[in-house]
């Protein structure tokens, strides 16, 4: 029979061969034994801060400054709440934080107990995707299967659109026993970049339009995509529109989107 802490054990352990490194704590009871399982581990940064909401947004801040994923880990209940505003920017702006929030045993749930409310897909309308860890696993292929969810969600997070996640994680007593070792099998893998097939439609498209238009909403500074950008504009390729939020300029980019808008719907 498997240890009834198995399963946050290899989490943790998949955290670390996905490298994400810096872990923002919020100390508690029920998550106790994850906090003991990061910090015993040299690979992760830890950063304690007891309120939820202010932790949320100090990973947003840690991941935007790196560009690298963050960990939230915080305890069962009304805490997991404080991570919404956080998160709800974080999707917005496709930062990777991924939030591990423990909870209580599925059948403590709803039982009229302190700090027992529903956290399975709290977050549904601004995380790119969430799972439920199951904590009673029959054997090491329901362990495997898991393994392969943990993995496909952290990909979710810092591949292709970034954004949020959020990693359910029920826990039961006693919290304080001995850990087990991580499992021997686990197995990673990377995140499946577009079929080649996808990119040359999108650039024949491109190539085959008449006229053109970039349309740019908020997003972080990229030196690279700004020259890009900047490139297609003087060249005459394509119509430039760019936010104030989105950190695009340049000389034919056309920046002030609003009065422009104005111009066109009063003519």
């Amino acid at each position: 029979m498997l240890h009834h802490l198995q399963h946050i054990v290899d989490l943790v352990e998949i955290c670390r061969l996905k490298g994400i490194q810096q872990v923002v704590v919020s100390p508690g009871s029920r998550n106790a034994p994850l906090i003991k399982l990061f910090s015993s581990n040299p690979f992760f940064k830890l950063h304690s801060i007891v309120d939820e909401r202010s932790a949320a947004f100090y990973g947003l801040g840690i991941s935007l400054s790196s560009r690298k994923p963050v960990a939230l880990l915080c305890t069962s209940g009304t805490a997991v709440l404080n991570y919404a505003p956080a998160l709800a920017e974080a999707y917005y702006q496709h930062i990777p934080l991924i939030a591990i929030t423990a909870d209580r045993p599925e059948e403590l749930i709803d039982q009229q107990d302190n700090q027992t409310i529903r956290q399975v897909n709290v977050y549904s309308n601004y995380i790119r995707k969430s799972i439920h860890l199951h904590q009673t696993l029959k054997g090491e292929l329901e362990l495997r299967a898991q393994h392969s969810s943990i993995n496909k969600i952290i990909n979710k997070s810092i591949t292709g659109i970034q954004g949020p996640v959020h990693i359910n994680v029920p826990i039961s007593e006693p919290l304080y026993a001995e850990m087990p070792p991580c499992s021997s099998n686990i197995q990673i893998s990377d995140h499946v970049n577009p079929a080649t097939s996808s990119i040359t439609e999108l650039n024949n498209n491109w190539a085959n339009c008449s006229k053109r238009l970039i349309i740019c909403g908020e997003g972080q500074h990229n030196n690279t995509l700004n020259k890009q950008l900047n490139a297609i504009a003087d060249d005459g390729n394509a119509i430039v529109l760019a936010e104030p939020i989105s950190n695009i300029t340049g000389k034919n980019i056309l920046s002030e989107v609003d009065r422009l808008m104005m111009l066109i719907e009063s003519e």
